[in-house]
């Protein structure tokens, strides 16, 4: 039986951190999906994904992730993963997607690693 998927998101230093919870399959990717789409029509452009509360991920979660990564760059920006799970990160070392992804041990890593890609305001 499927724990289920959190999603939720908010902005932390004017990049959107979204964080997942639970288990990713293709019974609710589509969650994660309409979440990125909706920060994304919000303006942000610089996107932070908490994987540490997942416990499960496959290729439809992966697919959404993508999708994300891939919207973010169409806008000039990036989406940067949070992961520590070994399970999660197995997943992404098998798919060859840690040479996509910025991937960090925490959130304070991926939010100072966006900040310092961010262009000088003027």
């Amino acid at each position: 039986m499927a724990a289920g998927l959190n999603v939720r998101w908010y902005v932390d230093r004017g990049i959107a951190l979204v964080e997942l919870a639970g288990e990713m399959d293709y019974s609710n990717s589509a969650e994660l999906s309409s979440v990125l789409t909706t920060v994304l029509a919000s303006g942000h452009r610089e996107l932070v994904v908490d994987l540490t509360g997942l416990e499960f991920l496959d290729s439809s979660g992966l697919g959404a992730l993508i999708a994300g990564w891939k919207g973010a760059r169409a806008r000039g920006g990036s989406l940067c993963l949070v992961c520590v799970r070994e399970l999660v990160l197995r997943v992404l070392r098998v798919t060859g997607l840690t040479g996509v992804f910025e991937i960090h041990g925490s959130r304070e890593e991926c939010l100072s690693s966006l900040a310092r890609h961010r262009p000088a305001a003027g």
